[in-house]
């Protein structure tokens, strides 16, 4: 049964709607679309939302036209469909692509519908197919040059809404992070995932990174408020190499679930501490900031170093919760595993190895909040 005004599964979506849809994206010229042949893309990949291929059939000329789309739509599953409400997933990336699609230098597909339906939830993306594209694997980490390449383009995407007026008109549905029902859904979520994620995976960390752990639910709130006076930005949320892709300099970037409006540096420690090997991040991180930070200069924006640094290592312990919540609340089996081994194990490394400098992160002898006051 179709509750929503456009298609939300696969069995609805119609040759009709889609020649509607393209035909008002203006991109099939008189070519009609007679019908479509479906396949899954990265079956069990997608997590938060459907994804397949539809090869497009037409009547007419259709030298022009897409042969294929991307259809994304929500998954069948409550339990997911309980978080994406929880999070507005669904409603912020139709909103991405309705606005910020269109202001950003950062390449993205060009999205030929966008729908979403504020009562039940349901949306859908008719989105350009991405062709011959390099793209690289998290699990087994982001190549330095690569890095370089996602970094610059990372800073001209965040240069060009920093202290936006555009934050407050055009992308005034941008959350911050700390707005509800965030911190508190986060605090839930790795409040129940937490005895699970220790019982199978604290064998891969010390005492201390344990402490931080365990701490992490009672101190969400504090870690990710970057209000005090910092200038903000548009920030994907979700930047990882898995969702870029590459041609020569270009980047384009896929997933748009989770944007926020928030400080620059939690993509850069989200993507540095999460996406090359620790090896790697070892011998890069320092010039990798710094090419971020030349990049924002080339771009006029003045971000001080210093300050960098202090939302860097904040972004630090927040790259803690996404290894809590899949290592200790999602069934994981051979390459899940182990991408979460391998976060798990940078995000750890850069922790002690930002200590090791003489950043205090957390004083484990000190109580909760006064500590996360004084680390962060």
């Amino acid at each position: 049964m179709v509750t929503s005004e456009f298609p939300s599964n696969l069995v609805d979506v119609k040759a009709d709607w889609l020649d509607a849809s393209l035909r008002s994206a203006g991109v099939i010229g008189d070519a009609k679309v007679i019908g479509f042949d479906s396949e899954p893309i990265g079956a069990g990949v997608g997590v938060m939302c459907d994804l397949y291929r539809l090869r497009l059939l037409y009547e007419g000329d259709a030298s022009h036209a897409p042969e294929t789309v991307v259809l994304k739509i929500p998954v069948n599953q409550e339990g997911t469909r309980f978080v994406a409400r929880t999070f507005r997933f669904y409603e912020m990336e139709v909103h991405f692509y309705r606005t910020a699609a269109r202001m950003t230098p950062l390449a993205t597909p060009s999205c030929y519908a966008a729908r979403h339906d504020t009562e039940t939830d349901d949306f859908v993306l008719v989105l350009e197919e991405v062709t011959g594209a390099r793209t690289y694997s998290q699990v087994e980490g982001c190549p330095p040059h690569i890095a370089e390449i996602a970094i610059v383009a990372l800073a001209r995407h965040h240069a060009a809404f920093w202290e936006s007026k555009s934050l407050e008109t055009d992308l005034g549905w941008l959350p911050y992070p700390w707005d509800p029902p965030i911190p508190a859904a986060i605090q839930e979520g790795t409040s129940a995932s937490l005895p699970v994620f220790l019982d199978g995976f604290d064998y891969r960390f010390d005492a201390h990174i344990r402490d931080l752990c365990e701490r992490f639910p009672a101190v969400t709130g504090e870690l990710f408020y970057f209000g005090e006076g910092r200038p903000l930005t548009f920030a994907h949320g979700d930047y990882h190499v898995g969702n870029l892709f590459f041609w020569d300099d270009e980047v384009l970037a896929l997933d748009w679930q989770f944007p926020l409006r928030t400080a620059g540096a939690y993509d850069l420690g989200y993507f540095l501490s999460q996406n090359l090997t620790v090896e790697d991040r070892r011998a890069y991180e320092e010039p990798l900031i710094d090419l971020y930070l030349s990049t924002l200069a080339e771009e006029g924006v003045n971000y001080p170093h210093d300050k960098l640094m202090i939302d860097y290592r904040r972004t630090l312990l927040i790259c803690l919760m996404p290894q809590i919540l899949a290592g200790g609340g999602m069934q994981l089996v051979d390459e899940a595993l182990r991408l979460v081994n391998e976060r798990l194990d940078r995000v750890v490394a850069a922790i002690h190895d930002i200590a090791s400098h003489g950043h205090a992160l957390i004083d484990v002898s000190l109580d909760v909040d006064d500590g996360m006051r004084r680390a962060i």
